[in-house]
């Protein structure tokens, strides 16, 4: 039997690093661009009334999940372009988990927020190709963290979140759909 810990973090806790090699770049952004291919063959083995199912015990839905994931990254995504723009600049929280009681979040399609995620992952991995090793080093900051998000850290972080989102998915599946 799994631990909470294992349910919650099945590809493990992101990991922060001091330094990103430019092959950790190209992997993070490969990872946000194939996003969307890779959800869309997920959710394809999914049907509806899995979508209001758990993907782990006292976890969110899978349909709050994949409008979690749209939502994190959207604000992910202008995040980063408002630091690249700005210097440094002191970024809007939100709370994820009161995001997710919304109605869309709980009962609504996941089409929306699968469209957003292509389109969002599309703009985002152009906007990381296009970044010089200067500007892979602009900030936000977060206000409830010390330390800036560098755009390295935010890809990374990102490319992570995707996948450990995916991997919550895979895992109901492979425990409920064999």
């Amino acid at each position: 039997m799994k631990s909470v810990e294992e349910w919650k973090y099945p590809i493990g806790k992101f990991s922060r690093k001091t330094t990103y090699t430019p092959d950790d770049l190209l992997l993070a952004v490969k990872k946000i661009k194939s996003l969307p291919e890779e959800l869309h063959a997920i959710v394809s083995r999914l049907e509806e009334n899995d979508l209001d199912q758990s993907y782990r015990p006292g976890g969110w839905s899978i349909r709050q999940l994949i409008h979690h994931m749209a939502d994190s990254h959207t604000h992910a995504y202008l995040r980063s372009k408002f630091a690249f723009l700005n210097a440094t600049p002191t970024i809007m929280d939100y709370n994820e988990n009161l995001w997710v009681t919304c109605s869309d979040a709980q009962g609504g399609p996941i089409a929306p927020s699968v469209l957003i995620l292509e389109g969002i992952h599309q703009k985002w991995s152009l906007f990381f190709e296009s970044l010089s090793s200067t500007d892979w080093k602009k900030t936000y900051q977060h206000p409830e963290r010390k330390e800036p998000y560098t755009l390295e850290e935010v890809a990374a972080l990102y490319s992570w979140h995707g996948e450990h989102h995916l991997k919550h998915i895979s895992c109901y599946l492979e425990k409920f759909k064999k």
